[in-house]
């Protein structure tokens, strides 16, 4: 396979004959900590190269290391080489994806696996190198939400004894996408963002503020024929407003189905009722 499994001090020896900038934080989400039954470090990772070059037509395994349940880690790309990790953040970074499902709800960081995790980060953090979570650039809940970026620093940094450890419940952690619904509905707007507006969004189906930060330049009129009209109407039915003639065509006609219920859509929610859907109406759309 290629493929090596390193300790933590292993690693952190090879890394002092390299200059990365900053240090990527990532989740696996599939495959998870479910699928480690403690001895196929090596094949999940040759599972995941797979996927990732057969499937996203990349020439190599996306990550540096992959982090195990265990505490070890399992190397991927050369270390000398740029990661496919973060768009527009990779050049001189080096990629660490911890294998499980950190969501809420899913599974947790905890053991030998969060030991090696907040060392890792130290080394960086204690040359003045950027830790940057995958959410921080990206449209995406990566490396989970129940990961607090405050809370993780400040566990980095009590590892060197810079600060006390911040405890903070899960339930105290907020994110912007918890705000609104997700699935393959926002998934659709991304895709429709990306084509229009040249969004650079990820199709994840969560709405972030990357996905709202591109809200600022829609404006959705009468006249016009795009799949962003069609997501809009789609929205609408599934909030019950009727388009009963032509349904999710992508046509906003001039004073049609479409254009009443926008501008009933925008009465019920106390928006000003001008059936020009921009950041406002969109975001009142798929608020949950």
């Amino acid at each position: 396979m290629g493929f090596e499994v390193l300790t933590l001090d292993q690693l952190l020896g090879r890394l002092n004959n390299y200059n990365h900038v900053e240090l990527h934080v990532h989740h696996t989400y599939k495959p998870c900590k479910a699928n480690f039954n403690g001895n196929n470090g090596l094949e999940q990772q040759q599972n995941m190269k797979n996927y990732h070059v057969n499937v996203n037509g990349w020439s190599d395994i996306g990550q540096h290391v992959t982090l195990l349940p265990n505490g070890l880690f399992v190397t991927g790309r050369d270390f000398g080489t740029t990661p496919a990790s973060i768009l527009g953040k990779n050049t001189g970074a080096f990629a660490c994806e911890m294998l499980g499902n950190f969501n809420i709800g899913a599974e947790t960081l905890e053991g030998a696996q969060k030991d090696s995790i907040l060392r890792l980060a130290k080394y960086f953090d204690d040359r003045g190198k950027y830790v940057r979570f995958h959410r921080e650039s990206f449209s995406t809940d990566c490396p989970g939400t129940g990961l607090n970026k405050d809370v993780f620093m400040s566990e980095v940094r009590a590892v060197n004894g810079k600060s006390p450890v911040i405890t903070v419940p899960v339930s105290a952690v907020h994110y912007t996408w918890m705000d609104y619904i997700t699935g393959d509905i926002v998934k659709d707007l991304q895709r429709a963002l990306n084509n229009l507006y040249s969004g650079g969004l990820a199709t994840d189906g969560y709405l972030g503020d990357l996905t709202i930060s591109v809200f600022d330049r829609v404006l959705v009129a009468q006249g016009q024929r795009n799949d962003l009209v069609r997501v809009i109407q789609k929205r609408l039915i599934q909030l019950g407003y009727k388009l009963s003639n032509y349904g999710e065509d992508g046509a906003y006609g001039v004073g049609g189905e479409t254009y009443r219920a926008v501008v009933q859509f925008q009465r019920d929610r106390g928006l000003e009722d001008d059936s020009l859907v921009g950041k406002n109406t969109l975001k009142a759309l798929f608020r949950k």
